[in-house]
């Protein structure tokens, strides 16, 4: 039987680069908004629609987390600013009042879902 590796003393962390790519980019267009689309606006959601539709990049370090970002930033910039004006419109175009949001401690906490609605 292979033993497990050894866990460090404090757990390493991951975080998933095109995270901080995309809400940069929400920002840069949020920005250039007209004021009375910014109040339709909702950024989780904007950030959520686009990450759907991006491969999920992780680092583990700060000096990985650094080269991804570089590196994703060049590969695919085009495609994460098309990305969020489409989620942008999506959100915009969406004229249902946001759900509750997400609370992972809640959610832990109430029933599965039966169903999708």
């Amino acid at each position: 039987m292979k033993p497990s590796p050894r866990r460090p003393a404090q757990p390493k962390r991951y975080v998933n680069v095109m995270e901080q790519l995309v809400h940069e980019e929400f920002e840069r267009q949020y920005a250039r908004l007209p004021e009375r689309l910014r109040q339709l606006v909702d950024c989780v959601d904007v950030e959520a629609w686009a990450l759907s539709r991006l491969p999920a990049r992780y680092g583990t370090s700060a000096i990985g987390v650094r080269l991804l970002l570089v590196r994703l930033q060049d590969m695919y910039s085009e495609l994460i600013e098309q990305l969020v004006r489409q989620g942008i419109e999506v959100v915009v175009n969406n004229l249902r009042p946001p759900g509750e949001p997400y609370l992972p401690i809640e959610s832990e906490q109430s029933q599965p879902v039966s169903g999708a609605s």
